[in-house]
């Protein structure tokens, strides 16, 4: 492994591998919300306790996974309950298993890397061109690493 982009690459397309095995079921802001609200007893939905089961079954089965997203994820925040939010997060945890869809300019570059390979025909690696999920709600934004490039002897000590 050369460097730090080399290793969240492997490990992108090990997180890849597994989540493209599952169905993915994306939730919107209010099933979150509604799922948050009945399962701590605040409202009352037999639907919506219906699905959530449904939904955590099937988690647990590795069947399905329920991802994030950054937009969802901003708007679940905007809670101001702390309770609500806490329990929110939870369940998102809970069913997305930690899973996100990668930040929007890392799918415009995997978009744009995809329909240039296409138009070219050249092959790629399935999870390569599959690659859209990350791990972990640090990620929701995408992931930044700091770059320093070479110093030389006189320079290095500017900082």
């Amino acid at each position: 492994m050369n460097d730090i982009n080399e290793y969240l690459k492997e490990e992108k397309s090990k997180i890849s591998q597994e989540v493209n095995k599952k169905i993915k079921i994306y939730l919107d802001t209010k099933y979150w919300v509604d799922i948050c609200d009945v399962t701590r007893g605040a409202k009352k939905n037999n639907d919506i306790q219906n699905i959530y089961t449904f939904l955590k079954s099937k988690v647990k089965n590795n069947a399905i996974i329920c991802p994030i997203s950054q937009i969802i994820f901003q708007e679940v925040l905007k809670q101001s309950d702390e309770d609500s939010l806490t329990h929110t997060l939870k369940i998102i945890d809970e069913l997305s298993q930690g899973i996100i869809i990668c930040s929007e300019e890392e799918r415009f570059s995997l978009e744009l890397f995809n329909f240039f390979y296409d138009i070219l025909e050249i092959e790629t690696d399935k999870i390569l061109k599959e690659n859209f999920w990350c791990k972990g709600v640090i990620n929701i934004f995408g992931i930044q690493i700091p770059d320093i490039p070479n110093f030389t002897d006189e320079r290095k000590y500017i900082l």
